[in-house]
């Protein structure tokens, strides 16, 4: 009975190890170790700089400790200064277990030092619309998550209460309009949404179909400039 009861503990802990085994790799696998911060402007710019790895900032220590993020959290960049406003996004590498990152500001844009490559995206110029847009990763993953909701009505409802809190861009608000076949759900889906270059709305004119809905839109549009 003794032999009978170690041999069945052995077998529980092996089980254990492995388990702990597998997790750990499948964590090696999917997370990465990351270190640096966003430091001062360069050109002596005044500039506010912000960042997220997936939906929140990093911990303030990432500067002095390595912090394991999820491969799979987009890294999400934006900032204003005088020469206007810049937003990127990036993907953390695939093949390496470590990696530092650092981001700052210069006259030209933002500049984010990812491992040996170095990502920049310039400073545009805008008086109007909101600022920053929602992040792609975060904006697929609401998008899928809404087409599992039954009826048209649902979503439309579900996706006013969304559009309260976010700013898209134009491309991202076309392809929610892509996802309601009704041309009024559509249209009230437009005029309640935020985006961060309202001057490109025109271009969502071949989402309305029938002479009616153009006409509405085309006169929405001309009272927003």
């Amino acid at each position: 009975m003794a032999v009978h009861r170690l041999i069945l503990s052995t077998s529980l802990t092996a089980t254990l190890l492995v388990g702990w085994a597998s997790c750990a790799t499948l964590f090696a696998q999917d997370s990465l170790w990351v270190r640096g911060g966003i430091q001062a402007g360069g050109d002596s710019i005044h500039a506010e700089v912000h960042w997220r790895f997936g939906p929140a900032a990093p911990d303030p220590g990432l500067d002095t400790l390595w912090m394991p993020v999820h491969r799979q959290a987009p890294l999400t960049c934006w900032g204003s200064s005088e020469f206007g406003r810049s937003q990127m996004e990036a993907n953390w590498p695939r093949y390496t277990d470590s990696v530092t990152v650092s981001l700052f500001p210069d006259s030209s844009g933002l500049v984010l030092c990812l491992g040996p490559d170095t990502l920049r995206q310039k400073w545009t110029l805008a008086t109007s619309g909101c600022f920053p847009a929602t992040p792609s990763a975060a904006f697929q993953t609401w998008l899928l998550r809404q087409s599992d909701t039954p009826f048209e009505r649902r979503r439309h409802d579900a996706a006013l209460a969304w559009l309260q809190d976010h700013c898209l861009t134009v491309p991202q608000l076309g392809r929610l309009l892509d996802s309601f076949d009704d041309e009024g759900r559509r249209l009230t889906l437009l005029k309640r949404s935020q985006v961060v270059r309202p001057g490109q709305l025109g271009t969502l004119s071949n989402r309305f179909f029938s002479s009616h809905y153009r006409a509405a839109f085309d006169a929405w549009l001309s009272e927003q400039n």
